[in-house]
Parts: structure tokens; C-alpha cells; sequence
């Protein structure tokens, strides 16, 4: 059922979706690993997974798919097929060549470790390099740190230390700091102190020492935060998806994004709004609007368009965990025909432990066969495009929101002379690589996975 309350008058769709000249294509879509802001709960990854496919053409794929699986619940859930290898043969049918669905999946993966890591660079080393007449995004010097901690910061802290770090600059980020800020600050800067002290290893010793000098920046992280949490995930996600689909499918889409809390009006006018209008200041960082008519929230009981994309993200989820050495039948079958019919851009700041070979295809190029390594291309830590702060006004998503730049540059001073303000809640960049047709996500890296022996996933289908 839609989501009630004050929050979710304007935005939850409840008829059924269908393709037409006002709202373009609509791309269905749900999630699988979300925690909020707690990056470190609810699984390794992120998976926000989405489907071109409207409720009208959707509605017979669903009810075959049940009759052949005999559902009895009244939706269609991945982990209802994931045990079964009937089950699991039906949805391997959807996606292969010449399936109803080849073709048409997009899955967007977030290491949600590294996403906290990248939050760090960001957020705090980032504006005191400013603050010193330096940009840190110069040379990809950001997300060089951001992927130095997150490989090497457990060897040099240990998983003891590191753990702590990540615990106590979540805590101190994130939503529920709120109304003890000075005390959540004070606990993170003394992990800081401690990470400095015990680090092992030299490159990793500089980054806490250099953070220690943030601690001004990390006193008013929260003051004029916007109406984003800091550490939100599922809304950058959703924007990058957005992007893709409109550059893909080169015209309009219309999202429906299976129905959570954190998506309220306010949430989703402001992302709408900032989709629509070109961000970035330089050619290198400039992000062009897309048309969006529509981004909106659905019940995936009344959209059977929704249903398909939990599919996705379900069997997505499993191979990614299958990726970072946790199989499962479900991977093993799945993995290579989920590579073949979606594109999943996966982040993470370099390759898991490889499980063993899988029949998947071989990558096209050199720089695919790492899998879930970092395309060799410069650019910028990568994040939503949306500025934190930066729209005001927006309503529910439809076309027609206002947008209006906000006077400051998130928490910590005016925007920058000639430089777009700051995404929400500080997350990297997005801008550089979602302008040169990479994936991207708001926590340091843009990456593009293929098939592989190690599981990663993607293919991207003209």
C-alpha cells in the first residue's frame, strides 16, 4: 500500500503506468541491501535496479511468471525464486537472449564500505584543501585517498581499527547525531587521534594525521545540511540511474521507484528539480538536464513493473556478494545471463576476492578484464549531482519543479567562484564522469564491470 502522512501527499502513483508522449518511457524501479544512513548494516552492497518496462506491458510478463512458478503470494519477490532451481530457470528465460527483458535492465551497485570512505575524503579533507587554495579533485588526487584507505586502511589499523573509524564517522555524519553533535564529533575526531597513532603503514599514517586538521569543518558538518541525510545512498543512486536511461534511450523517461520512507515529496521534487537543469561549472564537470517528466513512488502490489525490478535487484545482489567470495546457487546460475541482459555499474574501490571461474563470457576490452577495478580515465570522485541546498520549491517530482540556487555552499561557507556547489550531504563528485558516459555514484568511484571469473557484472546493450 502507498505510504501515508504529511510526507507522502503528492508523489505515490497508484494507477497503472504506461508509455505515452507526457511521460516519455517509464523505467520501474526497486532496491536490495538499502540501511539508510548505517553503511556498514544490511549487507555489503547496494543494489538500485531498474527495468524500461511500463505497468501495461509488465502485467502479462508478471502473471506468467506466476502461473509457471505457482506464486501464491499476491506479489512476486526474488527471494521467493532464489531457492528453487525451477524458479530460478524462469528468470534465467527473462533475461537471456530474445527474453522479455533482454536488454532492458539497468542495476546500479554500491559498495557501501567504500561509499563511507569516500564520505571522509569528501566531506572533511576535501573544503580544508580548499580552505588552503588547493582543490583536491585536481589529478583525481580525492579519489586516489579514498581508494587508499579503503584497500589498505584495515592492514594498516587492523579490522579492529578500522572498523571503529568507519563506526565513529558514521555515527558522527550521519542523521542520527543530531542534537548530540558535539559529542558524536568529539568521538570521531578521538578515533582519528588513535588511527593516526596505531597506523602501520605510511600512506595510509597521512590521511588521519591530515584529517586531524578538519576538526572546524567537521563542527558545523550539519549546520545547513539541506533536506538530504549526509550519507544517503538511494538517492544518488536513483539520479545516476535516471541519467542512464535518458542517455540510452535518448529522449524522455519517467521513473517509479518502489516506495521507501526516506523518499518523501520534499526528497523527491529536490532530486527532480536538480535533474532537470544542467550541473557543473567547467566543461570537464558539466552534467546536462535530462527531461524527466515524472519521478515517483509506487507500491510494488500495484505495480507489476516494480515486481520485475525486485527481481533484478534480488538476483543483482546475490552475484555481487558472489563477486566478494560469497556464492550461492542462485549467483552461480544467474550470474551469467543477469551479465548479459543488464548493464550493472558497480563501484568499488578495487577487485573482491575471486570466487571460482564462471561460464561468463570474456570482457571486450583490456581495462574490463578487472572487473570491479577502476576504469583507467581521470576525472573527478564521483557523487549525485543534486547540490546540497541548492533547490528549493520542488514539487513531487513533476515537471514543471523550480529550482533556485541556494545561498551557501552546504555547511561550511558561500558557494565557490566559478564551481557548482557541493552535492548533498558532500558526496563526490558525479559530474566529470556521468559527463563522459561512465557510471558513477556519490562515494569516490565510477567503475564499469563486465563479465568476468570474478562475478562482476555488466553489459550494456545498444
Amino acid at each position: 500500500m502507498p505510504l501515508t502522512g504529511d510526507d507522502f501527499t503528492q508523489c505515490s502513483w497508484t494507477t497503472p503506468t504506461k508509455d505515452g508522449p507526457d511521460s516519455g518511457r517509464w523505467v520501474a524501479c526497486d532496491e536490495s541491501g538499502y540501511g539508510g544512513e548505517q553503511l556498514l548494516n544490511n549487507g555489503r552492497y547496494l543494489v538500485y535496479a531498474s527495468v524500461a518496462i511500463d505497468d501495461v506491458e509488465a502485467t502479462p510478463i508478471v502473471q506468467e511468471l506466476r502461473q509457471a512458478a505457482r506464486a501464491q503470494s499476491p506479489e512476486l519477490k526474488f527471494k521467493s525464486f532464489q531457492s528453487s532451481a525451477g524458479r530460478r530457470d524462469l528468470l534465467r528465460r527473462l533475461w537471456q537472449p530474445g527474453g522479455a527483458l533482454d536488454g532492458r535492465c539497468v542495476a546500479y551497485v554500491v559498495d557501501k564500505e567504500y561509499a563511507a570512505v569516500a564520505k571522509i575524503v569528501d566531506l572533511l579533507l576535501e573544503e580544508q584543501a580548499w580552505a588552503e587554495g588547493t582543490d583536491l579533485y585536481h589529478q583525481d588526487e580525492a579519489r586516489r585517498l579514498a581508494r587508499l584507505l579503503a584497500v589498505q586502511g584495515r592492514r594498516a589499523l587492523k579490522p579492529e581499527g578500522f572498523r571503529r573509524l568507519l563506526d565513529a564517522f558514521i555515527a558522527f555524519a550521519s542523521r542520527r547525531a543530531l542534537g548530540n553533535e558535539a559529542a558524536t564529533t568529539a568521538a570521531f575526531y578521538a578515533e582519528l587521534e588513535t588511527a593516526w597513532a596505531g597506523s602501520t603503514r605510511r600512506n595510509i599514517t597521512d590521511i588521519p594525521y591530515r584529517l586531524r586538521g578538519t576538526r572546524p569543518h567537521g563542527d558545523v558538518l550539519h549546520v545547513d545540511a539541506g533536506p538530504l541525510p549526509i550519507l544517503e545512498m538511494l538517492v544518488p543512486s536513483i539520479a545516476e540511474v535516471a541519467r542512464r536511461w535518458s542517455r540510452r534511450l535518448n529522449g524522455p523517461v519517467s521513473i517509479l521507484t518502489d516506495d521507501q520512507k526516506p523518499l518523501t515529496d520534499e526528497r523527491l521534487g529536490y532530486l527532480a528539480g536538480a535533474l532537470r537543469v544542467t550541473q557543473g561549472a567547467t566543461p570537464s564537470s558539466r552534467v546536462k538536464g535530462i527531461a524527466l517528466p515524472h519521478l515517483l513512488r509506487g507500491s510494488s502490489e500495484e505495480h507489476p513493473s516494480i515486481q520485475l525490478a525486485d527481481l533484478l535487484a534480488g538476483a543483482t545482489a546475490a552475484v555481487a556478494e558472489r563477486h566478494a567470495g560469497t556464492s550461492s546457487p542462485a549467483a552461480d546460475d544467474l550470474l551469467d545471463v543477469t551479465c548479459r541482459s543488464s548493464r550493472t555499474n558497480h563501484c568499488s574501490p578495487t577487485t573482491a576476492p575471486q570466487p571460482s571461474p564462471s561460464p561468463a563470457p570474456p570482457p571486450t576490452e583490456p581495462q574490463q578484464a578487472a572487473g570491479m577495478h577502476v576504469r583507467g580515465r581521470g576525472g573527478q570522485c564521483a557523487g549525485t549531482p543534486v547540490s546540497r541546498g541548492a533547490v528549493t520549491g520542488a514539487r513531487c517530482g513533476k515537471e514543471g519543479s523550480s529550482a533556485h540556487p541556494a545561498a551557501r555552499r552546504g555547511a561550511t561557507g558561500p558557494a565557490r567562484p566559478g564551481r557548482s556547489p557541493r552535492p548533498p550531504g558532500g558526496a563526490l563528485r558525479a559530474g566529470q564522469e556521468s559527463a563522459r558516459g561512465m557510471a558513477s555514484a556519490g562515494f569516490g568511484a565510477a567503475l564499469t564491470c563486465r563479465p568476468t571469473p570474478g562475478g562482476a557484472i555488466a553489459l550494456d546493450q545498444k
